[in-house]
Parts: structure tokens; C-alpha cells; sequence
């Protein structure tokens, strides 16, 4: 996701190095205003990140996908990526893990090594 903010705003360009959703833009953008986010703001604030600091997500990242044969989801937390396929009836037809630090191309599944990311 791209962002470009007004030069009024006198942020220096910069690359946020973590997963980020469209959930993010909202409070991001009232705090780079010093605005206080809403009460059912569900995204991070990514300024100190934008600031040139460090952050933590506030929750994960989750994105779906569907189609006629299966859907997916996908929930990005820290380190993991739990990827779920499941069968129209919604039965989960498979689960894979991957974690970005060590394996950001997500081509070695460690589902079976990491059980407790699997379950969270």
C-alpha cells in the first residue's frame, strides 16, 4: 500500500517494513493530524513507524478470498501467515503456516513444526 501525504504535513518518504491493512489508514492519518482516533477504530497507527520509530499491531491482519470451488483466509500476526482453504460447506480443507521473518516467500510450510501459531 502506497500513502502520499501533503507536503504541508512535512513527513519524509519512507517504507513501513511490517504487514499493513486499509484498516490502517484511517487512525494513521488522525494521528498524523493529532486527532484522536474513534472509538471503533479496528486499524494500527502506523506513525511511529512513518516517523522513522518502531510499532506494534494492534491486531492482525486478515484478508479473504473466494471463489466457487474453495475460499481462503489468510491472517497475518507478527512472524506467521496462517493460510486456510476451506470447501464451500466450510469444512477447512487445508492449513498452511509460514513464517515472513525466516521465509518471506512463503515456500516452506511449518504448520506441523509450530502447532501453537497454527491454533491461535
Amino acid at each position: 500500500m502506497a500513502l502520499k501525504l501533503p507536503a504541508s504535513w512535512q513527513v519524509d518518504r519512507t517504507t513501513v517494513r511490517d504487514t499493513v491493512s486499509t484498516f490502517d489508514v484511517l487512525p494513521t492519518t488522525l494521528a498524523l493530524l493529532d486527532l484522536p482516533p474513534p472509538s471503533m477504530s479496528v486499524g494500527t497507527d502506523l506513525e511511529p513507524w512513518i516517523r522513522g520509530g518502531s510499532g506494534k499491531r494492534v491486531i492482525p491482519v486478515v484478508s479473504a478470498s473466494g471463489g466457487v470451488r474453495n475460499r481462503g483466509l489468510s491472517v497475518v500476526d507478527g512472524p506467521w501467515q496462517l493460510d486456510v482453504r476451506m470447501l464451500p460447506s466450510g469444512i477447512i480443507e487445508d492449513r498452511t503456516l509460514y513464517n515472513l521473518a525466516t521465509d518471506p516467500e512463503q515456500r516452506v510450510d511449518v504448520a506441523r513444526a509450530h502447532p501453537g501459531a497454527v491454533r491461535r
